[in-house]
Parts: C-alpha cells; structure tokens; sequence
C-alpha cells in the first residue's frame, strides 16, 4: 500500500524534472512553436509580466493599464505571501504554542 502512494508524487516529480531537462537541451519558442507553459496558469498568462520577459515574441498587450496594473499587483502579493513566514503550529517553537 505504501507504493501505490508514492505513485501519485512519482508522476508529477518525474515530469517536473523531465521538463527541465528538455528546457535546458532546448529552450522553449526556438523551434517556432509556441511554448507549452503560455496559458498553462494564471502567471504564465499570454498577457502577464512573465511571459513578456520569458518570451517577448508570444507576449500580447493587456486591454487596458488597469489590467496591466491589477495583475501585477496580484503576481506581487501572491510571491510576497508565499515568501513570508508562517505564524502557525508548526514554525513556532513548542514553548511559544503553550
């Protein structure tokens, strides 16, 4: 039983590696095709920061500055919250959990 749960973290490991692997021995976009990751999620949105950076020939203007202004923000927020530490059980030391 103990196999067939590590099935699950096995594939997305697997492909994880896989892809950077492929990414290194052939960068996506320099075949001519469009890269697999555009649109896959919300940071790699074909109108996103990330994807003018990454890939400025796939890049599509926002409609208006707002958007520009309204995504970015969130892309800011979503990285400054994941970067920040964690005020729960399990950081704290035993002591300051009484």
């Amino acid at each position: 039983t103990h196999l067939v749960e590590l099935l699950g973290p096995l594939a997305t490991t697997a492909f994880q590696s896989i892809y950077g692997a492929r990414e290194r021995a052939r960068p996506s976009g320099s075949d001519g095709r469009r890269p697999g990751l555009i649109d896959s999620c919300h940071v790699y949105a074909v109108t996103g920061p990330l994807v003018r950076e990454r890939w400025p020939a796939w890049a599509q203007p926002p409609g208006t500055p707002e958007e520009i202004t309204a995504a970015e923000a969130r892309t800011r927020a979503a990285a400054e919250a994941y970067a920040a530490p964690r005020d729960d059980a399990v950081t704290r030391p035993a002591q300051e959990r009484s």
